[in-house]
């Protein structure tokens, strides 16, 4: 990773931890702002559209000039992320994951428990497991940007740390089980949806690194190959 992009790494993380320390330290109830239709809602909506708006680039840059969308093209797996982060982040915005949650509810008449309550959650997970798939699926095309692929590595695991946060905290009925000690457990009733939000973040922090480093990439060996072509042809 050259000089250039470890700066803009660097800037996205100290945006983030200066948004969720801050926030810990000046706020009375922090969690608040990591609540739906909040500051960190937008935050993750105008980020999932960066990704979305990055990967339609690589898309652009790395389909051949004519050519039209197929399944069975490599480099069709960014148009496919493209599409995927814009419907993360409507997601995000309109909270259709737990939509559908409460829609299943209604429609199959069933009772709100601590299992059923989860379905939302469940939902992510299923969204998380389904981009790994893809993204696996398409790993011929993926392989040639391996330096990005450990970044990539990371941004999952800030997610699935955020998705079990999200699991254990949905309700009341895990940690007082766990946890006998009252004070502790009003204290991580603060604390872990704040880490919850703040790996969320960090998340979509290191997907947005992983596809402007791509979308580097693709120009500079873009620009290198129209250098060698002029240098043969002396055009």
């Amino acid at each position: 990773m050259n000089k250039g992009k470890f700066t803009v790494l660097l800037l996205l993380l100290l945006f983030d931890l200066i948004l969720i320390v801050s926030i810990s330290i000046f706020s009375d109830n922090p969690k608040e702002y990591f609540k739906e239709f909040n500051l960190f809602t937008w935050i993750s909506f105008i980020k999932l559209l960066i990704i979305s708006y990055l990967s339609w680039n690589i898309y652009t840059e790395r389909k051949p000039p004519g050519g039209n969308f197929s399944f069975n093209n490599d480099h069709s797996i960014w148009f496919i992320v493209a599409c995927g982060f814009i419907f993360l982040a409507f997601d995000e915005l309109l909270s259709i994951h737990e939509n559908v949650d409460k829609a299943i509810h209604k429609v199959l008449d069933m009772p709100e428990t601590g299992l059923t309550d989860r379905i939302d959650d469940a939902i992510i997970l299923i969204y998380a497991t389904l981009g790994i798939a893809v993204l696996y699926s398409y790993k011929n095309e993926l392989i040639k940007f391996a330096k990005s692929i450990p970044y990539l590595a990371v941004g999952f695991l800030f997610l699935f740390l955020r998705i079990s946060i999200d699991f254990i905290t949905n309700r009341d009925d895990v940690i007082p089980k766990i946890i006998s000690d009252e004070i502790l457990v009003s204290k991580l009733a603060i604390v872990l949806p704040v880490i919850e939000g703040g790996s969320k973040l960090l998340a979509e922090t290191f997907f947005i690194f992983v596809f402007y480093s791509c979308f580097m990439q693709v120009k500079s060996s873009k620009a290198g190959a129209q250098e060698q072509s002029i240098r043969i042809t002396g055009k």
